[in-house]
This record gives C-alpha cells, structure tokens and sequence, in this order.
C-alpha cells in the first residue's frame, strides 16, 4: 500500500513539472518589445530632414516597425519605419515664438504586440537678428514711437535722433529692441530729453556715439549694456595722416549731465573720447573701467570738472591727451598709470595746481605744451619724462605761476 502511493506521488510531481516547463516555455515563446520615451532639447530653426536621434526600442522576437501618431503641431516629425531614425519634417514648426515644444506618441510594433511611448523635443529660443537696412533719422517723438514698432534688433548705418528747433523728443523706450548700430549713434538737440532709458539693451556702437547740445540730458544710464565701442584704423603712434578712421564718445554742451556711469562696462574704447562744455559734469566716474582708450582724450571747458580720478584705471592711450581749459580742475591724478602719448597739452586749467598724474610718463612723440595754467606751481610730475628726454620735438612750458 505505501509503495502504491509512493509511487502515485511521484507521477504526480513529474507530470506538475511537465506542466511547469510547457508553460516557460509557452511564456519564452511570446513575442515582447520594449520601449523608451525620447526626449531632447534643441534651438530652434533646424532644416528639414535633419535627425534628431533614434528611438530605443527592443524586441525578442523578429524585427519592429515604428511609427508616430498625434503629433502636435501636426506632421512636425518623421520617423524611419525599420531604424527607429526621428528627423524633422516640417522646419517651420520649429520656431520659438510660435512652439515651444513638439509633442508626439511613438508606437513600436513587433507581431501582433505594440507598445507606445512618449517623445518630447523641447524648443531653444536663438537670437535671429531684425536688422534696418542703411540710415535712420528720426526728429519727433511720433517718428521713434512708429520706428520703434518695428522692433529692430540691429541698424547698419547710422541711428541720429536729432530735434527740430529743441523737438519734442523725451522718450526712448520705443527703442528698447535695438542692440547694435554699426556706425554712428547720434543724439542732438533734443531739448526735452532727460534720460536715455530705452536703450538698455544697446551692447554694441560700431563707431561713434555722440551726445550734443541735448541740455536736458542727466545722465547715460541708459547705455549701461554698452560694451563695444569705436573701430580705429590705425595704430598707436601713428601720425594723423595715417589715420584710416575714428569713432569713440564725443559729449559736449549737455550742461545738465551729473553722471557718466552708464559707461561703466566699457574697457576699451577702440576710439577716442572727447569731454567739452559739460558744465554740470563733476567728475568722470563710469569710465573707472577703462583700461585702454586706440584714439584721443580731448577734455576741455567743463567748469565744474574737479578731477580725473574716472581714469584711475587707463594704463594706455593710443595717441594724444589734450587737457585745457577746465576751471575747476584741481588735479589730474587719475592718468597716473600712463606712460606715453603721442601728443601732450595741459593749458588754460586755471586751478590746476600740480600735474602729479603725469610722473610716470616716459615719452611724448611729437610734443609737450604745459602753459596758462595760472595756479600750477609743481611741475615735478614731469620730472621722468624729461630726465629721460622723452619729447620727440616741440616742448613749450610757459605762462604758469611756475615755470622752468
């Protein structure tokens, strides 16, 4: 009796075993695919066809065929049936401003089996530049207000804001867009012009920026991106018959301007710089960042001017430095890490007392003219430069309360 039942147990564990095997092997023998969602982040405006990567996606059986369903924007995508390969189909779908992302399903099939997945392809914005084609002048307010609904990124001439008999002229904000004007920024006797916030977004000057006669302006704030200014097409030392070209900051008769920090980025003008009849201007703070100036500085007839301290940091000039007639002006310190200029004149600063900040100056090419200072009373500033016989040719020291 127990060898019966023994034996009964025994058949029934082989045949569960049996059971068991057939079903791995049933379960073995079912197609299965496998699937990853996609997801990319491009910038925006490829070209069509361009491939954007291939699916990943697996199968145990056979071959898989890919394919794409609700797609938002519509057809945006292509997918390679066999590979698995996504690419662009519609290049004009991919455009920031009006899709930010491209949404699509990708289903997988192998057999009768079909799995689905998710693509997500997110939109980079670039910066596609809306450039005025040659010269911009605009003497209203009505005409910024209609130039700037253009929203213009770039101009490739000139951009003068010029006011007729003073104009009404008061706001720039229209120009907001506006980031690079490739020759010159001009900005002229516009009476009501106060500030130049608008312009914010302005990096580049590709040759000259020029503020004159606008006796309402306080202040350059408006600049503070301003980063690239001047193009000189010549260099350093060279006399003015080689010169192919200048550009830089010219401000003169803005009689209410306080504050030169809008300039603050700047630190090197590839020009020049030229300071006259800014009677409400202090000192030069915002141009505390410069380091190296291709062209000229040209201060004269600031009444108020005190110092030159805005300087400190100017270690090289390209060509001349010409100082006159500002009669508050009590010392010229802030110049004191040059060392050379092609030309050199310091005249008619009826307050300047010392010139300290020249003592480190070895070389003058061309000449050195220091006379009418009426209170200049220590010329030991130029003690190195004329030990060293550093004036190339013209030397006139004169017509100061001392002189050699």
């Amino acid at each position: 009796m127990i060898k019966k039942t023994f034996l009964q147990v025994l058949i029934l564990v082989i045949v569960l075993s049996c059971s068991s095997d057939s079903n791995n092997d049933t379960n073995n023998n079912q197609n299965q695919v496998t699937l990853s969602d996609f997801t990319i982040s491009i910038d925006e405006n490829p070209t069509n066809g361009q491939v954007l990567g291939t699916v990943n996606a697996t199968t145990n059986q056979g071959s898989i065929n890919f394919m794409l369903s609700d797609q938002v924007p519509n057809n945006a995508l292509s997918i390679n049936s066999n590979t698995g390969e996504l690419s662009v189909a519609n290049e004009s779908l991919f455009d920031f401003e009006t899709h930010q992302t491209i949404l699509a399903t990708i289903n997988a099939s192998s057999g009768n089996v079909t799995e689905s997945a998710s693509i997500v392809i997110t939109i980079n914005d670039v910066y596609e530049p809306i450039i005025f084609h040659g010269d911009v002048l605009l003497k209203t307010q009505q005409e910024v207000n209609e130039f700037g609904s253009f929203n213009y990124t770039e101009i490739d001439g000139d951009l003068t804001l010029e006011g007729i008999n003073g104009g009404d002229i008061s706001d720039l904000t229209p120009l907001s867009s506006l980031q690079i004007i490739h020759e010159d920024l001009y900005i002229a006797r516009n009476s009501d012009l106060i500030d130049l916030t608008g312009l914010e977004s302005i990096t580049t000057i590709k040759f000259r920026l020029v503020l004159q006669d606008n006796p309402s302006l306080t202040n350059v704030d408006g600049l503070s991106s301003l980063e690239n200014i001047g193009s000189m097409g010549f260099h350093a030392g060279e006399p003015p018959s080689k010169m192919e070209g200048a550009g830089g900051i010219e401000i003169i008769d803005c009689n209410s301007l306080i504050s030169l920090e809008g300039f603050s980025n700047i630190t090197v003008l590839r020009g020049s710089i030229g300071l006259g009849r800014n009677n409400g201007l202090t000192d030069l703070h915002g141009l505390h960042n410069i380091e190296n100036i291709l062209g000229t500085i040209s201060i004269g007839s600031n009444d108020k001017l005190i110092n030159l301290d805005g300087l400190s940091r100017l270690q090289e000039i390209g060509y001349s430095l010409f100082i006159s007639e500002n009669a508050s002006l009590q010392n010229i310190n802030g110049l004191n890490q040059l060392t050379r200029a092609t030309e050199l004149a310091i005249t008619l600063n009826q307050s300047l007392t010392n010139i300290d900040g020249l003592e480190n100056f070895e070389s003058v090419e061309y000449f050195l003219h220091v006379y009418s200072n009426s209170s200049l009373s220590d010329l030991c500033g130029l003690q190195l430069l004329l030990a060293n016989d550093g004036v190339g040719s013209d030397c006139l020291i004169h017509t100061n309360q001392y002189n050699p």
